[in-house]
């Protein structure tokens, strides 16, 4: 059975290689997929800086 739909954007970004090849190992070490390892690692640095933004007002 497939898995259901998300909804979801697309972007379409272009990063230095070293970078790639370090993220697609940190996906691959945690098992996700890369969509997921991005979306947990883009979720968890913007809630560190609305925290950092917060204990500055």
């Amino acid at each position: 059975m497939a898995r259901q739909k998300k909804e979801g954007t697309y972007i379409n970004i272009k990063i230095r290689q070293d970078i790639y090849e370090q993220f697609c190992e940190y996906a691959e070490r945690k098992g996700q997929t890369k969509t997921m390892a991005m979306e947990r690692i883009l979720e968890k640095y913007l809630e560190a800086e609305a925290k950092k933004k917060e204990e500055r007002a």
